[in-house]
């Protein structure tokens, strides 16, 4: 939506409901980022001044339907307090619960374009940090990425397709938040996945290639070579994308994500497709199967690139192999 247009709805908006009743107000959603479908309204959220008892409500504007979302003080504080930092730790892992619980929220105010506010809901909108929020969307959907890829890996040990193939496509969805939020793509909509990731610059030549992967279908659950290929395929493909990400786009968002989707799983021994890089705020660690391997960026790195074509050191490898990090794939396709 063009600033010109925005403008005009919002003034509109603010002559039925004056804006003088709130600390804050911002406008943010599908709409605004250019990810709205036919049903989709202009979202404004706003924080009220106390004592005003003003209620959400529904407006027809120039046949757009602008939504105003009144957002308690409470709620917002504890927004603010959620992404004031990045905090998830070894020994405190909390502020997961709290992202969960406020990250679509969190996604509006990061997202969205302040339209009004007093001096201090302006300090308080700029007490939301967008790093942290990146921060915690590139950790929480890594841990559950991590436990489809497990899911995925036990479906397949026990011959259950079914759940593997359930596993690996959540996955390699997890997967993909965790690259989206290394672009720096932060809107949050469950049913917006794919749009996002074929219209940002940062992804979009890889949009088609990484959608196929979730075409492959097979009436024969039980003994499907082809079906089994794919699982592994996007188990593959998400591990190394979000390890990647978190790699390379922890401290600066990323301006493009440069793979070759076709050699990220090989022959033979290579990285676990069921292992991935897990970032926290005192820790890095390689983990898959319930264990957790504390490692550095250079460790990490070698990990990342054991594609199957390319050897590591044999004491390298040896201890990848020790621990389940690495593995020969050729067990799957007998």
């Amino acid at each position: 939506m063009d600033s010109i247009r925005l403008e005009g709805l919002v003034r509109e908006l603010e002559g039925r409901v004056s804006f003088d009743g709130f600390e804050l107000v911002v406008v943010s959603g599908g709409t605004l980022s250019g990810l709205r479908h036919a049903y989709s309204d202009l979202d404004l959220y706003a924080v009220p001044k106390a004592g005003n008892t003003v209620e959400s409500s529904l407006h027809q504007i120039s046949g757009i339907v602008v939504q105003l979302n009144v957002i308690s003080r409470d709620s917002f504080d504890q927004i603010i307090e959620t992404y004031r930092s990045f905090r998830i730790s070894t020994i405190d892992k909390s502020q997961i619960h709290d992202h969960l619980r406020w990250q679509k929220l969190g996604s509006r105010f990061v997202t969205g374009v302040k339209v009004h506010s007093t001096d201090r809901g302006a300090s308080e909108f700029n007490q939301i940090s967008r790093d942290a929020y990146r921060h915690l969307v590139m950790t929480c959907s890594s841990i559950q990425m991590g436990r489809m890829l497990e899911d995925a890996l036990g479906g397949l040990r026990s011959s259950d397709l079914l759940i593997a193939d359930r596993a690996a496509d959540i996955a390699l969805a997890e997967g993909l938040s965790v690259v989206l939020a290394g672009v720096g793509e932060l809107h949050y909509g469950e049913s917006l996945l794919w749009r996002r990731v074929f219209t940002h610059p940062a992804l979009s030549h890889l949009g088609h290639e990484l959608y196929a992967m979730t075409r492959i279908t097979s009436t024969n659950m039980s003994e499907s070579s082809q079906l089994i290929r794919s699982i592994v395929a996007r188990c593959s493909t998400a591990s190394f994308l979000a390890s990647k990400l978190v790699l390379d786009a922890w401290e600066v968002e990323a301006e493009r994500v440069d793979v070759d989707l076709s050699t990220v799983m090989g022959d033979g021994v290579q990285r676990s497709p069921f292992v991935h890089i897990l970032r926290l705020s005192d820790a890095m660690s390689l983990t898959g199967l319930d264990k957790a391997y504390r490692t550095n960026i250079g460790t990490a790195n070698a990990w990342l690139q054991a594609d199957g074509r390319t050897r590591l050191p044999e004491s390298v490898e040896e201890q990848f192999l020790r621990r389940g990090l690495l593995v020969n794939l050729d067990e799957f396709w007998r």
